[in-house]
């Protein structure tokens, strides 16, 4: 039996406005636009109902390059986002395309998840989708966090000069 799921009620309504475009984008991005699982927060929000979130972090896969989504202005996505008030935005070497708002964003991420298997079925606020699992997306967070600690002791360390 899937996994029933009430997403917190700003990303909720992120993702109710964004859902058919993110699907046909991701039809473009890899010929399947069931090729993605929702994640994140919202996803870890929405199954421990510990906190309200705002966005939303989808997966396709790997070897998917999220940025050809901003290139063509006959985008369908570039402008549907852009009709909803946002913009688009790339990052890491074009696997990582997001949507913002002022308050809200939708991250289209092209990586496998670790470990590889455990995303499922689930149902979001009533429509079927697939979720990475809880590890998926604590492993996920974790590897953030320390990569991102890592950084700002070199920068720390390595940059900046020594306190006298």
């Amino acid at each position: 039996m899937a996994e029933e799921l009430r997403l917190p009620a700003r990303a909720g309504a992120l993702w109710a406005e964004t859902r058919e475009i993110t699907r046909r984008a991701i039809d473009e991005l890899t010929g399947d636009e069931g090729a993605y699982a929702i994640g994140g927060g919202t996803i870890l929000a929405a199954r421990w109902e510990h906190r309200e979130s705002t966005d939303i972090d989808i997966t396709v896969a790997e070897e998917s390059e999220p940025s050809i989504l901003m290139g063509a202005g006959s985008s369908e996505f570039r402008r549907g986002v852009a009709a909803l008030g946002g913009r688009l935005a790339t990052r890491a070497d074009g696997k990582l395309l997001t949507a913002v708002w002022p308050v809200q964003k939708l991250d289209i991420w092209a990586t496998t998840p670790k470990p590889g298997t455990g995303a499922g079925p689930a149902v979001v606020d009533g429509r079927p989708e697939a979720v990475l699992s809880t590890t998926q997306i604590l492993r996920g967070k974790v590897s953030g966090f320390i990569l991102r600690a890592f950084l700002y002791l070199r920068y720390k360390l390595w940059v900046l000069p020594p306190v006298a």
